[in-house]
């Protein structure tokens, strides 16, 4: 397995403040720094979840149910507003607040005690 390059690779992070009209990149850090912005080939050293906020703009909204579940379930869905960016595995997955269709995550299970079997006979 090939060492990776960065500490850190961002997929379609916005560039702003570069001196040079805002656009899409990839942004790849090391050492603390930026150290590319551009087209990165490799990976990172750490896949990490980030969240980019507006705090001049966070604010709670009222939570809203979605019926998504199995058999009609229904499940409390917050929401928010000052969020820039939702960055999973280094890809952003929210941009303002909006999917952006990628899915890097997966899912975490915790590990479960294994069932006793019983062996008692009701008389």
């Amino acid at each position: 397995m090939t060492k990776p390059a960065h500490d850190l690779v961002i997929r379609g992070g916005t560039v702003d403040g570069s001196g040079s009209d805002r656009r899409s990149a990839d942004i790849a850090a090391s050492d603390g720094g930026i150290a590319l912005i551009g087209e990165v080939a490799g990976t990172g050293r750490e896949e990490t979840d980030i969240n980019i906020i507006d705090h001049g703009r966070l604010r709670v909204r009222t939570p809203e149910f979605a019926y998504d579940l199995p058999a009609g379930g229904r499940r409390l869905v917050p929401r928010a507003e000052g969020y820039r960016y939702t960055i999973v595995a280094g890809e952003i997955t929210y941009r303002n607040g909006v999917e952006t269709g990628a899915l890097p995550g997966r899912l975490v299970r915790g590990t479960r005690p294994a069932r006793q079997a019983t062996s008692e006979v009701a008389a």
